[in-house]
C-alpha cells in the first residue's frame, strides 16, 4: 500500500494549527480517538471482502442442492445464509481483533508518516517512557503534526484495501448460485417403460383429456346462458373452466386426473349447498365426513320436483282461499270441487318432496324461501285444513267457513292464527329463481366430477 511521504518536522513556534484532527482537549490519546474508528471501519470493509467468498459459497452451495433436486431450499434462503456468513466476518473481526493504544500510535505514524512522533508522544503521556527536559517539545510536535494533517491524507491512510482476489471468488460463486438457481432441477434418468405401460399410460391420458373437454364445454356453455343475476353459477362455472383448460393443456396419468375430477365436484357441491342456506359449520362438518365428494342426488330430485310442481299456482291459490276466508272485498266462493283439487294438489308436491329423498330443513335459505311449500308435514296439515272446510261447506255453505284469520284460523298445530301461509309474488319469485340456478349448479357438478365419464375410479 502507498504511504504519504512523511510530514516535515517543524520548529515548534507555539502556535497550534487548526486541523480535521485538532480537538478542544491537549492529550494525544483523545486525538486517536477518531483515528480509531477509521481503522475500525477500514478493517471492518477488508473483512466484509474476505468473507464475501464464503457467503456466496454458501449460497452457491445451496444452488447445487436446489438443482441436483436434494430439496428445496429457495433463492431466498439462499440469498439471507450468504448474507449471514458473509457478514459474520467483520462482526467476529471486529469482536476478536482489539487494538491497543500503543499499536494505533504505531499504525497513524506509519500511514501518516509522522516518523513514531505519536508513538513517542503517547507513551510520554502514559508515563511509559523515561523523562526527558524536551518532552513538552515532543508533545506538542506530536499535536500539531496530528492537528496539521489534510483530511484528503487522512481518508487515503484509513482507506480499506480492495482485495481483488476475494472479489473475483465471491463473483463467481455469486454467478454459480444464480445460474443453479434459475436452472431446472436435475432429474434422475428414467428407465425406459414397458411399451404395454406406455400405451396404457397414453390411453388414460387421452380419456382424461376427453373428460376435461366435457367438463370445459359445460362449464363455458353454462358460463354463457347463465342469467347475469346468477352470480354464484357464473363464479363457479368459470372456476371449472379455468381448472379443465388447465387439465386438458398438460392431461395427467388416471390418478391424478380422478383426483382433480373429484376435487372440482366438491367444490360445486359446497358452493351450492352454500346457497342453499347450509351455515358453515356444517359444511366443515360434512367436508370431513367425505359428504361433500359425491353429488347428492336427492337435491338434485328435490329441485326437480319442486320445479315441475306449479309452485306460483299452489301459492296463488293459497292467497286467494285465506282473501276468501276472511271475506275480503272481490273474493269468490269456494266449491268443494275447488278445495278438493287445491288439497289434491298440496298432497301430491307432499309426496314428491318425500319421495326426492332431500331434506329443505338444512338448508335455511330453501326452507325460509319456500316455507309450507317445500316441507311435507305442513303441506299435509294445510290438506287437512282444506279436507275440514270441505265437509263445512257441505254441511253448513260457505259462510260458515268464513273467520277473520282466514285460512290460519289457529285450528293447525303449526300455524299461529292469522299467520300467512303463503308467500308473496315477489319472494316466491326470487325462491324459484334460487331453485334454477341450483338445479343448474347440480347438472354442472355431474360434470365436474366426472360422473360417467369413463375414467376408472371416477367418483
Amino acid at each position: 500500500m502507498r504511504t504519504e511521504p512523511p510530514v516535515p518536522a517543524r520548529v515548534y513556534t507555539g502556535v497550534r494549527r487548526e486541523g480535521p484532527m485538532a480537538t478542544d482537549g491537549t492529550g494525544i490519546g483523545r486525538r486517536l480517538a477518531p483515528l480509531r474508528g477509521r481503522l475500525a471501519l477500514s478493517r471492518a470493509a477488508e473483512d466484509l471482502q474476505r468473507g464475501l467468498p464464503w457467503g456466496a459459497g454458501a449460497a452457491a452451495a445451496l444452488g447445487l442442492v436446489h438443482w441436483l433436486d436434494l430439496a428445496a431450499p429457495g433463492a431466498g434462503l439462499a440469498a439471507s445464509v450468504g448474507a449471514v456468513v458473509a457478514l459474520a466476518f467483520p462482526a467476529a473481526g471486529a469482536v476478536i481483533r482489539r487494538t491497543s493504544s500503543a499499536r494505533l500510535a504505531s499504525l497513524v505514524d506509519e500511514r501518516l508518516g509522522l516518523l513514531e512522533r505519536v508513538g513517542t508522544a503517547l507513551a510520554l503521556e502514559a508515563g511509559e517512557a523515561p523523562p526527558t527536559p524536551l518532552a513538552g517539545l515532543v508533545l506538542d510536535d506530536a499535536r500539531s503534526s496530528l492537528d496539521r494533517v489534510p483530511s484528503g491524507l487522512l481518508r487515503r491512510a484509513f482507506r480499506p484495501a480492495l482485495l481483488v482476489r476475494p472479489l473475483a471468488f465471491a463473483g463467481a460463486a455469486a454467478l454459480a448460485a444464480i445460474l443453479l438457481f434459475r436452472a431446472e432441477p436435475m432429474k434422475p434418468a428414467e428407465k425406459p417403460k414397458d411399451p404395454i405401460v406406455a400405451y396404457r399410460e397414453a390411453q388414460e391420458r387421452k380419456e382424461a383429456a376427453k373428460a376435461a373437454r366435457r367438463v370445459l364445454e359445460a362449464a363455458k356453455s353454462v358460463e354463457e346462458d347463465a342469467d347475469p343475476k346468477q352470480a354464484a353459477l357464473r363464479a363457479i362455472a368459470a372456476e371449472l373452466r379455468r381448472r379443465s383448460d388447465d387439465l386438458l393443456r398438460t392431461p395427467p396419468p388416471q390418478a391424478e386426473a380422478v383426483a382433480e375430477f373429484r376435487k372440482m365436484g366438491e367444490l360445486v357441491r359446497e358452493r351450492m349447498e352454500a346457497l342453499a342456506g347450509v351455515d358453515a359449520e356444517k359444511l366443515e362438518e360434512w367436508k370431513k365426513e367425505g359428504l361433500l365428494s359425491k353429488p347428492d342426488g336427492d337435491l338434485a330430485r328435490l329441485l326437480e320436483k319442486l320445479l315441475g310442481a306449479d309452485l306460483k299456482g299452489l301459492n296463488d291459490q293459497l292467497a286467494a282461499l285465506d282473501s276468501s276466508l276472511k271475506g275480503e272485498k272481490g273474493s269468490k266462493e269456494w266449491t268443494p270441487e275447488s278445495l278438493s283439487a287445491l288439497k289434491e294438489a298440496l298432497e301430491d308436491l307432499a309426496a314428491a318432496v318425500e319421495s326426492s329423498g332431500g331434506d329443505p330443513s338444512e338448508r335455511a335459505a330453501m326452507k325460509e324461501g319456500l316455507k309450507a311449500l317445500g316441507n311435507p308435514e305442513l303441506l299435509r296439515e294445510i290438506a287437512e285444513r282444506m279436507a275440514r272446510l270441505m265437509k263445512t261447506l257441505e254441511e253448513q255453505g260457505w259462510e260458515a267457513c268464513k273467520n277473520r284469520q282466514g285460512l290460519s284460523d289457529g285450528s293447525m298445530d303449526d300455524f299461529e292464527p292469522g299467520e300467512p301461509i303463503y308467500v308473496t309474488d315477489l319472494q316466491l319469485q326470487a325462491m324459484i329463481d334460487r331453485l334454477k340456478e341450483l338445479q343448474a349448479m347440480a347438472e354442472l357438478g355431474q360434470f365436474a366430477s366426472c360422473q360417467g365419464c369413463g375414467l376408472s375410479g371416477g367418483t
